[in-house]
């Protein structure tokens, strides 16, 4: 069978697969249409879901040429820590000890990673260690906003749609994650279970990709839904 066939059978066997990779391009859309308005958290923002998209892309083809692609998936979650750092050190660049976790947390995160990498390649447990950083980012931006409290209206300030895309991502797909040797292992697990969880995983990530999408769009009310300069 070619690849344009497995591609065909894949898209037919795994169609919210298919709608939630071409999702990933939505907040980059909105983006490059509120493009003059973008902060460079929010242009990073652009960048990360663009970055996904090509990783996803590549996934996919690797996924039609070999039976796993997880040793991919494990290199790509370095690259997506590395980027979350990078925006939320924008977010918090004013304020030295916000900063300093998320770079600090971010090295571990990313130590782990790699010796997991090395010396536990055929576990799954970089997933969840991935989401544990995001749920973690995250968690502190909500306390930095509560304390901060500058802006007028939570609804038009695009890092609260942002974030909270990036927690339901990482609080929804967590346990998908934790347990994927054990889904994907046929001997345990029949492909319906499989097919239940990982499509539950799509349509978080589809959810995702519409929170970010309307933080980007909110791009241009917020500077006039601050109450003070951050």
């Amino acid at each position: 069978m070619g690849t344009t066939e497995r591609l065909i059978n894949f898209a037919l066997r795994y169609p919210l697969d298919v709608v939630a990779h071409f999702f990933l391009l939505l907040p980059v859309v909105v983006g490059f249409y509120r493009q003059k308005y973008l902060t460079p958290v929010l242009k990073g923002i652009s960048l990360f879901f663009l970055v996904r998209f090509i990783e996803e892309s590549i996934l996919l083809y690797v996924s039609l040429l070999k039976p796993t692609n997880q040793n991919e998936q494990k290199i790509f979650m370095l690259i997506d820590i590395l980027l979350i750092c990078f925006i939320y050190s924008l977010v918090f660049k004013d304020k030295p000890i916000y900063k300093k976790i998320t770079y600090y947390s971010a090295i571990i995160i990313e130590a782990v990673l790699l010796y997991l990498i090395v010396f536990h390649a055929k576990n799954g447990l970089s997933g969840p260690v991935m989401r544990f950083y995001i749920i973690i980012i995250t968690l502190i931006y909500y306390n930095f906003m509560l304390a901060e409290n500058r802006v007028k209206n939570i609804l038009y300030h695009s890092m609260f749609w942002i974030n909270a895309g990036f927690l339901i991502y990482a609080m929804g797909t967590f346990m998908t994650s934790l347990f994927i040797d054990y889904l994907i292992d046929s001997t345990k697990e029949s492909n319906n279970t499989f097919d239940l969880f990982w499509n539950m995983s799509q349509v978080v990530i589809c959810i995702q990709c519409i929170l970010m999408a309307i933080g980007m769009y909110f791009a241009k009310k917020e500077r006039t839904n601050q109450l003070s300069r951050i």
